[in-house]
Parts: C-alpha cells; sequence; structure tokens
C-alpha cells in the first residue's frame, strides 16, 4: 500500500476542511464505497488511493470571480482497475459539464475524462452533484496524462491532474481544483512531555516518534486503566511506534512514564 507522510496537522486540517465542504445534504447514499451519512457528512473508507479536489474559481487560468466553489473525491481500487468518484458544487449556476484535465497548478490542459455528461443550457447545482459513478480505462478520451486509469493516478499523485467545472458564464471553467492524494500515514513527533490530539481516517496508520531526550510510551487507555489495544514499551530518543486504526471511534492514550501525558486518536469513516 502506498504511503504519503505529511504532519499530524496537516491531516487534521484536511479533514476539518472536508467536514465544512461536505455538510448541507439530508440524504443517505452508497455508491461503490463512497458514502454521504445523514448529516450530508461524506463519509470515504481507506480502500486503494484517494484523492481529492478543492474548486475554486482563484485557481483558474485566468482566474474568476465566482461565489461557486466545489470537492471532487476520486477513490481508485487497488488495482487501478476501476475508480468511484463523488462531485459536490456550492451555489453552481448553469453548469453545463465538469472533467478531470491534464495540466500542473497555473497551467491549462486537456480534458482527459468526463465526471459529468454535457448538459446544453446548463443546469443550476447546489451540494452533492454526482455520487453514484465510476471510471475505467474506457472512460479515458485523451492520452495526455496517461492511457489508462492507472497511470492517470499516478499524474494524480504528482499534482499534474486536475477537475474542472464548466458553466454556461465561464465556458472555460468557472472553478478548478488540482487533485492531491488523501495521507493514510500519519506523523506523531513525541515533543517534551507532549502526547497529540490526533484525527485520521479509518485504515490509516499513525507513526509516534520520540524526540525527546527522556524516554516515553505510547499506550492505548487512560492512567491506571491500559485498554490493551496498544503498547509501544519504552522508547527513547528517535525511537518511534506505529499503530494502525480501522475501527472508527475515539482512543485515548497516554504515558506511562508521565502519567499526565494524555492525546487522544479519533477514528473517522
Amino acid at each position: 500500500m502506498r504511503k504519503l507522510i505529511v504532519t499530524a496537522g496537516f491531516l487534521t486540517a484536511i479533514i476539518a476542511i472536508l467536514a465544512v465542504l461536505a455538510t448541507g445534504n439530508s440524504r443517505t447514499v452508497e455508491a461503490e464505497g463512497i458514502s454521504v451519512d445523514e448529516n450530508g457528512k461524506l463519509v470515504l473508507p481507506q480502500a486503494g488511493q484517494t484523492f481529492l479536489a478543492f474548486m475554486t474559481g482563484g485557481q483558474e487560468v485566468p482566474p474568476v470571480v465566482t461565489d461557486t466553489t466545489g470537492l471532487a473525491v476520486v477513490l481508485v481500487n487497488d488495482d487501478s482497475s476501476e475508480a468511484s468518484f463523488a462531485l459536490k458544487v456550492n451555489d453552481g449556476k448553469a453548469v453545463i459539464v465538469s472533467h478531470i484535465h491534464c495540466a500542473a497548478a497555473g497551467m491549462d490542459g486537456p480534458a482527459v475524462a468526463f465526471l459529468s455528461g454535457e448538459v446544453p443550457g446548463g443546469h443550476n447545482v447546489n451540494g452533492w452533484w454526482i455520487i453514484n459513478a465510476a471510471l475505467t480505462d474506457a472512460n479515458i478520451v485523451n492520452t495526455a496524462c496517461g492511457n489508462n486509469l492507472k497511470e492517470l493516478a499516478i499524474e494524480m499523485a504528482s499534482g499534474n491532474a486536475y477537475v474542472n467545472v464548466h458553466t454556461v458564464a465561464n465556458p472555460g471553467g468557472e472553478v478548478r481544483g488540482q487533485f492531491f492524494a488523501l495521507p493514510t500515514t500519519v506523523e506523531s513527533d513525541i515533543t517534551s512531555f507532549n502526547l497529540e490530539n490526533l484525527t485520521v481516517s479509518a485504515g490509516a496508520t499513525v507513526n509516534w516518534t520520540n524526540q525527546a531526550l527522556l524516554p516515553h510510551t505510547t499506550t492505548s487507555g487512560v492512567p491506571g486503566a491500559p485498554s490493551g489495544e496498544w503498547d509501544s514499551g519504552l522508547l527513547a530518543w528517535t525511537q518511534d511506534f506505529s499503530q494502525t486504526f480501522d475501527t472508527s471511534g475515539v482512543f485515548p492514550y497516554f504515558c506511562t512514564i508521565h502519567q499526565w501525558m494524555t492525546g487522544t486518536v479519533t477514528v473517522t469513516g
């Protein structure tokens, strides 16, 4: 499984932004591993590679002044033979069509796959536009980002692909967002006498590294009542320990040596 390592704070920020953009729809929809819960929040399982794109007018070339925003999610399966996707457009006026395009940020590129069929004259969209749809090699209409879905996923991970939503007012693109891969490994440093409160998606791995001169532990549970789910044992300076979280919930943890050091891992999805 490919893993992209980022700071815990960055992943927490991504999830916070995702929660903001994904609210406002009261229905529940299941679609190819992507779902929307009863509060309208997007639920992303960890399967294969997950790519996100947050769309704004400012990312268009040239920039577009608009109140429209959007979110695209592409979930590529383990062998890259198929991807499912969800597309949300907020305050979209006379939306015509949406594509995946091939180009780096700040550059225009050709459409390589359709995310929606073209609607002559456009229609207004405010919320989840598409959530039950699939991409395969057959959907590749231009080979600028590769001949198949696997090659397209590589370009998406490299920041060389973007999603574009076109409207009647801006046929060249109303809002655009560059794809990036959702990280599945979170790095958390133990510094001095501090354990972080972390938020991760189900299936993610947290890797703690002791950056303090004194030894510490990361142990599940609360002081005086370890839960037995994980225990790193003593971690000396620069030593690390990893734990994968497959079940959603809130998991407290602490240092058995310095029991005032506590934190939580909140697992979503």
